[in-house]
């Protein structure tokens, strides 16, 4: 990129940051005049253990992003070539030193400096050495990560998922001091081995006996006296009963009665809690039905027949917990902690321990690769069926897409997957589009669509307005393809035109308000109230920056509170319109 070019890369960022009054998760400005401050590498640590990041130093954020007119740039040029130095004899001043690139710029006529910070784990000569922390504060106290737009220190456990991210994981071959062979199930062992047989594994032919037959798939080893013991993986797949020896190792599936995790304005912390324990296979089982139990059930009639179809897949439910259950950390750090689902009104979270691994991170996800953690645990799963004789997991790299593939055949959002260093967490919208009332409506319009063409109706209806970017994310196809339904959906007199993307019923008007305005509009719910703090982690933006916006879309009469705004409770909605 020319310096001409890097110039209007970085006046683009500034006025983003200007229009948002706030800096992101990615983009940080940094007032910084004569010395950079301790701040500034606790902010270099967060970025290189993230997905990197851009600093834009002498620009003034309490001044609405202008340039600092006091801003000493060969100091803190050299401030910046002394902190990155990692010659002999240097003391830099984070370790080990990302790779970076540092920029003069000139922007409204002064000058400022932009420094430039990769992720590590992207570096492979550098992944190995993760995490980066502040070298004066040490490994344990001065390892940061970056969270919304602050710097969060990193706990003991998220330091030994960066330390651990690319090495192998044997936690599942673990032998279980305390475990017997008498505590593995022998019927589910004979169903695992019956599997094997079936597909015509040399594993059966190669064991000399039925113990050898346990060693080689990893149910059973031998411990440091020669005696056969259980494995981790033996014991949660194919064990009598796990939590004798593990009793954190359950699924623990909650209904929350509001769509956050707290206590409603009843008192009331949840609506109901299971526990869902013994062996993994019937954990599954139990954490599914319980989840299935607590949606709505909608009714659509195909070629004269009734189908009876709960809010979200069932294949899409299990995918995840089954995921969930297999690629989570059972490392001694994580024995502690449960995989969560979170059942709320608008949504269902499944939260595993242990972030993504093995090079995994939330872009590459779909690609199809398998990337196990727990190998024998993996493959001892792979063998088991349920009650209606389905895998409980594929082991292929297959379930993420076929969860997606699940949610968008059915017109919901595609999920949402979020990685934080410590755990993972997969997101699955309640959000029926097409059920019975829906279809109704849909006739009314007296007018032959498409599926696709259907949820943009009904997004349009429900939500105000309908975007390329909402029908992509709801139903996982690509722009081109949102663009050429919602253009033909004009062209029918179904839609009115907002702007080039944005799109109201053709009966609707919409108020004309700013971009960065619009953006918190599509988080906001015509049916559900969300509070602020919501609000920020879905758009990602502080609570600063929402308050400011939404109070623009309160006066252009689009949204309204549902409190005073001295209120806890305060919350908004979407103006009906």
């Amino acid at each position: 990129m020319t310096p001409e070019k890097f110039d209007e890369f970085i006046a683009q960022h500034i006025e983003w940051m200007r229009t948002a009054s706030s800096d992101n998760s990615r983009v940080v400005a940094k007032r910084v005049q004569n010395s950079l401050g301790k701040s500034f590498w606790e902010s270099v640590s967060a970025f290189a253990n993230t997905s990197g990041g851009l600093f834009i130093l002498g620009l003034s954020e309490p001044d609405g992003f202008t340039a600092d007119l006091e801003f000493n740039a060969e100091q803190i040029k050299k401030e910046l070539v002394a902190g990155f130095n990692t010659a002999p004899g240097n003391r830099p001043k984070v370790t080990p030193v990302p790779r970076h690139r540092m920029h003069e710029v000139r922007f409204e006529g002064q000058e400022l400096i932009a420094v430039e910070i990769d992720a590590m784990r992207d570096d492979p000569q550098l992944v190995s050495q993760m995490p980066c922390f502040v070298t004066d504060q040490h490994l344990s106290k001065g390892s940061y990560r970056r969270e919304f737009d602050g710097d969060r220190r990193l706990n003991a456990y998220e330091i030994h998922e960066l330390q651990t991210w690319m090495q192998p994981d044997s936690s599942d071959r673990e032998i279980i001091a305390d475990a017997l062979p008498d505590d593995i199930d022998e019927i589910a062992v004979q169903t695992v081995i019956a599997a094997y047989r079936a597909e015509g594994s040399r594993v059966i032919s190669t064991a000399r006996n039925s113990d050898d037959l346990l060693r080689l798939i990893k149910v059973l080893d031998y411990d440091e006296q020669h005696h056969l013991k259980p494995t981790l993986a033996g014991v949660l797949a194919v064990g009598r009963y796990p939590q004798q020896f593990f009793p954190q190792l359950f699924i623990d599936v909650t209904v929350h009665p509001t769509t956050e995790k707290s206590t409603s304005t009843a008192g009331i912390r949840f609506l109901s809690r299971k526990r869902c324990d013994g062996p993994l296979t019937e954990a599954v089982e139990s954490a599914v039905a319980e989840v299935l139990g607590n949606l709505k059930t909608r009714y659509s009639e195909t070629a004269g027949t009734v189908v009876n179809e709960k809010e979200i897949p069932e294949l899409a439910i299990r995918e995840a917990i089954a995921n969930a259950v297999m690629h989570r950390d059972y490392g001694q750090l994580a024995r502690g902690e449960q995989v969560a689902v979170d059942i709320y009104p608008d949504r269902v979270e499944i939260t595993n321990p242990g972030g993504l691994w093995g090079g995994r991170t939330e872009e590459n996800l779909v690609d199809g690769r398998s990337v196990t953690r727990n190998e024998a645990l993996a493959s001892i799963l792979s063998h088991l069926h349920n009650a209606r004789n389905e895998r409980i997991a594929e082991n292929q790299g297959s379930g993420i897409p076929a969860m997606i593939r699940a949610m968008t055949q059915h017109g919901l959002s595609a999920p949402r997957f979020k990685n934080n260093i410590s755990s993972f967490q997969v997101t699955l919208r309640r959000f029926g589009l097409l059920d019975t009332e829906a279809q109704e409506w849909l006739e009314s319009r007296g007018h032959q669509r498409s599926p696709i063409a259907d949820v943009a109706l009904i997004l349009a209806r429900n939500e105000g307005e309908v975007s390329t970017q909402s029908l992509r994310d709801r139903l996982g196809i690509d722009s081109d393809e949102a663009r050429e339904f919602l253009a033909q959906l004009l062209v029918d007199g179904q839609l009115t035109a907002i702007d080039s993307e944005h799109y109201a019923l053709a009966a609707q008007s919409m108020p004309q308000v700013s971009a960065p305005a619009r953006e918190l509009y599509e988080h906001i719910s015509a049916t559900t109230p969300r509070k602020t703090a919501e609000l920020a982690e879905l758009w990602g933006r502080s609570e600063g920056t929402v308050r400011l916006r939404v109070k623009k879309l309160i006066d252009a009469d689009m949204v309204i509170p549902t409190a005073a705004s001295t209120s806890k409770l305060r919350a908004y909605l979407r103006t009906k319109r």
